[in-house]
């Protein structure tokens, strides 16, 4: 009889602890996907929003009469008095329709061989992908647009930020600090990423782990999505939501070990928890196995002398259930 009644006991314990374990992995993996996914479009949102507020910036500032009359020494003068403000930038730059300039730190510049400034002749704002500056051979971004006058464009006025402070917002707004956050260009250039060695010079679909192609692929289509990877052998739940206004795109990395090393540690005390109700439950049955058998043994141990021929046997059996009118009626 006991055994079973064991054997069932611990394969029920068994069942719902592993039930119990699996469904809240299940349910604690989907919550971090969905944490994961809000701080990807939240960063997205952040750098997006930080890019337009730059883009507003350089138009108001091209349309000063400073910068109308393409004089760099007024310029200058009128960014200072604003530096508060405009402490994002670098340097400011001014370039006839040629391509000749003068930035904010007095370097001379040729900028027509790059691509922003051609776009920005055309009469568009815009946010360059990253790129190395000719005046301070730094990485960094460019936003340029037209300047006007009378309403004709007579050259452009641009505005350089260093990715180094892109990658402090985003670093800011990590949830921990095995957390990766990178973000790639509209041609899936790294612009930040945790390897510095990828900055500016790897693409993602170069990326020496193959998982990282589909992810790229993902991003540059501007999609908003978790995927499950293996990237450089560990596990990671990676979040990803499009920059709306340069095509660029964020992504969050958490290893999938953070998410279940807490899990994994309820899991265990689950199963210590389990295994000292087991030996509770098998002690009481043992117990009470013992107490419900003990009269039948007894009797069966006096048909045995009976049938040896004592007949002046007796069973001490005190119970009035079944058991106890059978005592009575053998003595």
């Amino acid at each position: 009889i006991l055994l079973p009644v064991l054997v069932l006991a611990i394969l029920g314990f068994s069942i719902l602890s592993i039930g119990q374990y699996l469904g809240a992995k299940s349910i604690l993996t989907n919550y971090i996907e969905q944490v994961s996914e809000g701080k990807a479009e939240k960063l997205a949102v952040t750098v997006n929003e930080d890019l337009a507020m730059w883009r507003n910036e350089v138009q108001l500032i091209a349309s000063t009469d400073e910068v109308k009359n393409m004089d760099i020494g007024r310029t200058k003068r009128y960014i200072s008095q604003q530096e508060e403000v405009l402490s994002d930038f670098e340097m400011f730059f001014i370039s006839d329709k040629s391509g000749d300039g003068i930035t904010t730190t007095d370097s001379i510049i040729n900028i027509s061989d790059r691509d922003y400034f051609g776009k920005a002749l055309k009469g568009d704002t815009v946010i360059s992908n990253p790129l190395i500056s000719k005046a301070s051979q730094k990485p960094i971004i460019v936003i340029a647009t037209p300047i006007k006058k009378n309403g004709s464009i007579i050259g452009v006025l641009g505005a350089t930020i260093q990715l180094t402070g892109l990658t402090d917002i985003l670093n800011s707004e990590k949830l921990s600090e095995s957390q990766d956050v990178f973000v790639i260009d509209g041609q899936g250039t790294f612009i930040a990423h945790p390897n510095k060695e990828l900055h500016y010079k790897v693409k993602i679909d170069e990326h020496k782990d193959g998982v990282m192609k589909e992810l790229g692929q993902k991003m540059l289509e501007g999609q908003a999505d978790s995927l499950n990877l293996t990237i450089d052998g560990v596990e990671v739940i990676t979040s990803f939501a499009p920059v709306q206004s340069s095509g660029w795109s964020v992504a969050v990395s958490v290893p999938y070990r953070e998410v279940t090393v807490d899990l994994d540690k309820l899991g265990v005390t689950s199963l210590v928890l389990s295994l000292i109700v087991l030996v509770l439950i098998s002690v009481t049955i043992v117990i009470v196995v013992s107490f419900l058998t003990k009269p039948i043994k007894n009797m069966v141990d006096a048909v045995k002398k009976m049938a040896a021929g004592d007949l002046r046997v007796k069973v001490d059996v005190n119970s009035r259930d079944e058991i106890g009118v059978l005592g009575s009626s053998f003595n």
